[in-house]
């Protein structure tokens, strides 16, 4: 789980999201997940907290650098696009995911 969240986030590279896309569809990632009831973990505390304080802390320590939320997002919408099949329920835990971001960069004023 944690090397598909690298691969789909912080450590994605060239290749990362196609091989995140792998780890789902060739793999069996998404059915792992489910049957064994670690969706929420996975989206959450693998891969979206890591992620938020991987650029956090990158962020904090280069002023230059600038992670926007909006590119966050993206790779969060990618990754729920290839896990969750049902749009509604992708959609749902988006918007607990971008709620989860948007507090992140502000609580360590973070730019935006």
């Amino acid at each position: 789980m944690e090397l598909a969240a690298v691969r789909g986030g912080i450590g994605c590279g060239q290749e990362g999201l196609w091989q995140f896309d792998s780890f789902v569809k060739e793999m069996g990632l998404r059915e792992y997940l489910l049957e064994n009831n670690l969706l929420d973990h996975f989206v959450f505390a693998v891969f979206l907290e890591n992620y938020l304080k991987h650029y956090g802390e990158i962020m904090k320590n280069n002023r230059h650098f600038h992670w926007p939320l909006s590119y966050c997002l993206d790779f969060v919408s990618d990754i729920l696009a290839d896990l969750i099949e049902d749009e509604d329920v992708a959609g749902e835990y988006f918007a607990k995911c971008r709620s989860i971001a948007e507090n992140y960069y502000a609580e360590h004023k973070l730019p935006v």
